[in-house]
C-alpha cells in the first residue's frame, strides 16, 4: 500500500505516468476503480503522507543499520575466533561495542517502525480501504466472473487487432499472387506464393495462442506434469517444432497445388480467351498461339472432336475430361 501512496512522491522522474491518472481509472472494473479511487483520496491526504513518508524512512534506515551490524558482527566473529585460536581473551572490545550499538538501534527503529504502523491502520481512510479489498462474498463472486469473462473476450479483441495489421499485409501479396497468375509470370507467382506463406504464418501463430489463452489454464499444468512425471519434456518442445513445419508445408502443398496449380491456372487464363501457356490474348479461332506456338485443342475421347485445352468437359458432348 505504501508504493501506491508515495508513488507520485517518489517518482518525480521526467515522464512519470501517475497510477492516478484520470483516464487509466475511468477505464478500470468498478472494483478496481473505487480501490483506486480511494487509494488517490488518501495519496491527498498530508497527515497519512507523513505517516507513510515517516515509516518509510525509518524503514530505510533500519535497513542501512542492519547491513551495518551484520557488517560488525562478521568482523566480530573473526576476531573472536583469532582470539581463540591465539589462546587470548577476547574480553570486550570496541567491536562488540559497536554491534551492540547497531543491535539496540535495530530495536528502537523496528518499534518506531510498529507505532507507525499502528497509527496508520486506524486511519479511518485506511480501514476503509481494507472494507474494499476484503469485500463479502457475492461482490467477490461478480469479480471473478467479471474476470473470467474477460480472460475469455481480452483474446479475441487483441486477436482483432493484430488482424487489422497483418491481414492487409496477407491481402497485398495475395493480390500480387493472383496479377502475377493473370500474367502469367512463373517467377513473381513462385515468390508471391511463398511470400504468403510467410505472410500467413503470423496470422496462425496468433490463431494458435487464442486457443492456447482460450483452454483453461489447469489443462497445460496437468499435461506438463504428466510430462514431466514421465521423463518426456522434451517431447513438448519437438512437438512445437515439427507442427510449426508441418502447417507450413501444408500452406504452401495448399497455395501451390489447390489454388495455383496448373489446372486452375488454365481455366483461368481460358475463361478470359488467352493462352493456355503464355496468357497473352488470342485471336478468335485461334489454334495455336501466334506467340509461343502452343496448342490451344486437344482431341476428345469420347466423340472425337477437338475441344479447348484446360477445360474440364469437352464443348461438343460434355463428356468429363
Amino acid at each position: 500500500m505504501q508504493p501506491l501512496i508515495l508513488a507520485d512522491r517518489n517518482n518525480a522522474r521526467y515522464r512519470y505516468e501517475s497510477p492516478f491518472d484520470e483516464q487509466k481509472i475511468s477505464r478500470m472494473h468498478p472494483a478496481s476503480r473505487e480501490f483506486y479511487e480511494q487509494v488517490k483520496s488518501l495519496a491527498q491526504n498530508k497527515e497519512l503522507s507523513a505517516l507513510f513518508l515517516s515509516r518509510q524512512k525509518t524503514v530505510d534506515e533500519r535497513e542501512k543499520t542492519q547491513k551495518s551490524f551484520d557488517k560488525a558482527k562478521k568482523s566480530y566473529d573473526t576476531q573472536l575466533l583469532e582470539n581463540i585460536a591465539n589462546a587470548t581473551n577476547p574480553g570486550d572490545n570496541a567491536t562488540s561495542t559497536t554491534a551492540r550499538e547497531y543491535s539496540q538501534k535495530i530495536e528502537r527503529l523496528t518499534a518506531q517502525v510498529r507505532n507507525t504502523e499502528q497509527q496508520i491502520h486506524a486511519h479511518l481512510g485506511i480501514q476503509k480501504l481494507w472494507g474494499i479489498i476484503t469485500p463479502d462474498d457475492a461482490a467477490r463472486n461478480q469479480v471473478v466472473a467479471d474476470f473470467k469473462m474477460f480472460q475469455f473476450w481480452f483474446p479475441l479483441k487483441e486477436l482483432a487487432w493484430q488482424l487489422l495489421f497483418l491481414l492487409p499485409i496477407f491481402g497485398v501479396f495475395y493480390a500480387w499472387s493472383i496479377r502475377s497468375v493473370k500474367k502469367g509470370n512463373p517467377i513473381q507467382t513462385l515468390i508471391a506464393s511463398h511470400l504468403m506463406v510467410i505472410a500467413s504464418l503470423p496470422i496462425i501463430l496468433k490463431m494458435i495462442e487464442l486457443v492456447l489463452d482460450i483452454i483453461p489454464k489447469h489443462f497445460f499444468k496437468n499435461l506438463f506434469k504428466i510430462l514431466q512425471s514421465l521423463h518426456l519434456m522434451a517431447l513438448w518442445h519437438y512437438f512445437i517444432i515439427f507442427g510449426s513445419i508441418a502447417v507450413g508445408l501444408f500452406l504452401v502443398y495448399f497455395i501451390q497445388r489447390k489454388v495455383f496449380n496448373r489446372q486452375k491456372v488454365m481455366q483461368k487464363r481460358l475463361m478470359r480467351g488467352g493462352c493456355t501457356t503464355c496468357s497473352k490474348k488470342l485471336p478468335p479461332s485461334a489454334i495455336f498461339c501466334p506467340f509461343c506456338g502452343s496448342g490451344q485443342r486437344t482431341v476428345c475421347v469420347a466423340c472425337g472432336k477437338e475441344t479447348p485445352v484446360g477445360g474440364l468437359h469437352c464443348i461438343h458432348c460434355g463428356t468429363s475430361r
